[in-house]
């Protein structure tokens, strides 16, 4: 939700100046400022049989019957549903239709009634983005904020639609103007890294104290991000390391839970603070249980190894469990050594493999360890 800006200080608007004085990667297609060919022929690019239709209808009509108090706005809400469906479904509906429909809308209503079908995805298959992306940027083309934040990440990442970072920065740049804060960090972040725009980490500070001024706990993270890792210019590192700290304790002061992983991290390694491995367990724990993946994987092995807490293998075994169900390779590969020795749960040679296999899609050393069971496993057959 978009929040309410505070007042910017003299030297924070002077930054905002300077920060919007940017250069945008050649190539760049200016389509949002285009309506034509806005909505083309959903069934195009929808594959009806990777969702489910009928859960779809179910999960948007009860939102919306939760959010909407009025009937008669109920329906028309609904009746965007089923057009949309009907497009894809059987194509008896025209975009010109739809169009019409969501001309006749509030943004703020076309904009929840796509985010009724994102938020629907979890239950009705993830292939629904494909619906709810154009009604995001039907919204935005109507003024409103939030969809334009919305369509912006897509683009950024290329979920849902054809992935454009140099577009997408330029959304992001228009809101950040406007004082969107999420738009400010969003937009940080692309400077930091050079998607979409020539990287500049100086124009990314300002735009993530600008962010963080605004109230967004992931902007102090972000900060002490460039901080910790040294690309802000510092004589002295240590300096640096203290301001990272600073910004973490910031950023867990407002919840946040990845600052609570990067202040375990500084407390574990001695980073601008003195080396503390209890207190980096309390902090892992708040992270692990928000699951901020590698805090999850850092918690277990700190039960592993006994540092910051009483060396527990079962529990350890549990916490690698939770990291390797999400992907994570590290984790897998642990999870697979313990049942390859028993550690903290019955040892199963079958169940290892499985865990190296999954985990060597990215991690060489999970193939090898495949291989070499997979070898122990003849041997002992031939015996």
């Amino acid at each position: 939700m978009l929040m309410i800006c505070r007042r910017f200080t003299s030297v924070l608007k002077q930054a905002v100046n300077e920060v919007f004085d940017i250069r945008l990667n050649q190539g760049s297609q200016v389509r949002f400022s285009n309506v034509v060919g806005v909505v083309r022929r959903l069934s195009l690019g929808v594959d009806t049989s990777k969702f489910d239709v009928v859960k779809l209808k179910e999960q948007v009509c009860h939102a919306i019957g939760q959010r909407v108090n009025s009937p008669a706005e109920q329906q028309k809400q609904r009746k965007l549903m089923d057009m949309l469906l009907s497009n894809v479904v059987s194509g008896d509906v025209a975009d010109t239709e739809i169009m019409q429909v969501v001309n006749d809308m509030d943004s703020q209503r076309v904009s929840e009634v796509a985010g009724d079908i994102f938020n629907a995805g979890n239950i009705a298959g993830p292939d629904v983005l494909y619906l709810a992306v154009p009604l995001f940027r039907l919204a935005a083309l109507r003024g409103n904020v939030n969809a334009k934040y919305t369509y912006a990440q897509f683009l950024r990442t290329g979920q849902g639609v054809q992935s454009d970072p140099p577009e997408a920065a330029r959304l992001f740049t228009e809101l950040a103007k406007q004082g969107h804060p999420y738009a400010q960090l969003a937009l940080g972040s692309m400077f930091s890294s050079g998607l979409g725009v020539e990287q500049d980490v100086d124009k990314a500070v300002k735009l993530y104290q600008l962010s963080a001024q605004n109230g967004v706990a992931q902007a102090h993270h972000a900060l002490g991000q460039l901080y910790l890792n040294g690309r802000v210019e510092n004589d002295n590192s240590d300096d640096s390391q203290g301001q990272a700290v600073r910004c973490f304790q910031r950023g867990v002061e407002l919840g946040d839970p990845h600052s609570h992983a990067s202040l375990a991290h500084c407390y574990t390694h001695g980073k601008g603070v003195e080396k503390d491995e209890k207190r980096a367990f309390i902090h892992l724990q708040t992270a692990a249980k928000a699951k901020v993946p590698i805090a999850v994987y850092n918690l277990a092995c700190a039960y592993f190894s006994g540092k910051g807490v009483d060396l527990d293998f079962p529990t350890a075994a549990e916490w690698f469990q939770e990291a390797a169900d999400v992907g994570f390779a590290p984790a897998q590969v642990n999870l697979g050594n313990m049942y390859y020795h028993g550690l903290g749960v019955d040892k199963d040679k079958e169940k290892a493999k499985q865990l190296y296999l999954q985990a060597s899609v990215t991690d060489q050393n999970a193939l090898a360890l495949y291989e070499k069971l997979e070898m122990e496993n003849e041997e002992t057959t031939r015996d």
